[in-house]
């Protein structure tokens, strides 16, 4: 799905079979850019999902679990510059998607 399809309150589900997600906490933390931004939901393979259990990700969602999106949201950073984030609820977090990880997903 491309994110021109997405809509504000949208359900939607992970479409392909092998891939799994997860909220990577650490993803802008390094960069330390944004002091309010949620942690990163990210879409990946579904063996990747073992190897992230290591660094402590112990929410995951499986393809057949429903997620909403809630719509886009722009946050600046210390230089002024403004990122645009997508935002998804899942299990009782939010956290943002990007745009490549968007083409695994259908509505619900």
């Amino acid at each position: 799905m491309l994110c021109k399809f997405l809509k504000k309150g949208m359900l939607l589900k992970i479409s392909n079979p092998e891939k799994r997600g997860w909220f990577r906490t650490e993803s802008l933390k390094k960069h330390k850019r944004f002091s309010d931004a949620p942690p990163k939901f990210v879409i990946g393979p579904d063996v990747v999902s073992f190897v992230v259990r290591l660094d402590g990700v112990d929410t995951f969602i499986s393809p057949g679990e429903i997620f909403m999106y809630l719509g886009k949201k722009r946050l600046k950073d210390k230089q002024g510059k403004i990122k645009t984030f997508r935002l998804v609820f899942a299990k009782g977090k939010i956290g943002y998607i990007e745009g490549r990880d968007t083409r695994f997903v259908d509505p619900a």
